[in-house]
């Protein structure tokens, strides 16, 4: 999956919205502790409002992704 693919996957699990929560970053790596998901996968990013813009959460996320 690119970048690409995966920020219009999260887009489409987020209702549309560019913006995305903690929380819905969170359930969709499936680790209910936010403070653990914002050390590991949100390191660096910017937030408007308490939200992530997902374009830059597809790239942090693919950045952390490996091959099995």
């Amino acid at each position: 999956m690119t970048k690409t693919e995966l920020a219009k996957e999260i887009t489409r699990a987020n209702n549309g919205s560019p913006l995305i929560k903690l929380s819905k970053i969170a359930e969709l790596v499936g680790d209910s502790n936010h403070q653990r998901v914002k050390r590991t996968y949100l390191v660096g990013l910017e937030t408007i409002g308490n939200r992530y813009f997902v374009p830059e959460v597809a790239e942090a996320l693919k950045g952390k992704a490996r091959v099995l």
